[in-house]
């Protein structure tokens, strides 16, 4: 898995599809958000993968907030369809690139939120489950800063 992180570099991020109404949301309630990930080859090089993440906080009649996010990453030596066919290095491409996502949604969200002047923060429950941790003050997705689960906790004896 270390191989694989250190493999694996984030070309570029860009965001679209934002949309934000949460003036009227109850930012005491906890709010469990629908989040999408799909991961897949380009035409031009199957060494580079787009993952396309959808993130949306929504009740039962109104949307709040909503943005998607593309992540495109670089796989030095290994095509993204070999490695899509593997559990184990599927889970960490699909967390790396989540992670990547998720961290602009929380910035918007962020910005959402200040907009609308909520005193409190939203409580969203298991936004990520991550399997990767990026080491403080890391805002590159470059393979210095990433971790895998092993590194994390090395006393690890399930084989997810």
């Amino acid at each position: 898995m270390n191989e694989l992180a250190r493999s694996l570099s984030i070309e570029k991020i860009v965001v679209d599809d934002v949309f934000w109404q949460i003036e009227n949301i109850n930012s005491a309630q906890l709010i469990d958000p629908v989040v999408t990930l799909e991961i897949s080859t380009t035409v031009e090089d199957p060494q580079l993968a787009r993952a396309q993440c959808e993130f949306e906080l929504r009740d039962d009649s109104k949307s709040y907030f909503k943005c998607r996010t593309h992540v495109y990453m670089q796989s030095k030596g290994a095509d993204f369809n070999e490695l899509q066919s593997a559990p184990a290095t599927r889970r960490f491409t699909e967390a790396l690139c989540m992670e990547m996502a998720m961290g602009q949604a929380r910035s918007l969200l962020m910005h959402a939120c200040a907009l609308a002047g909520l005193a409190q923060p939203l409580l969203l429950s298991g936004v990520v489950s991550s399997m990767i941790e990026l080491d403080p003050g890391g805002t590159d997705a470059s393979p210095q800063y990433l971790r895998t689960e092993d590194e994390l906790d090395p006393d690890r004896t399930d084989t997810r």
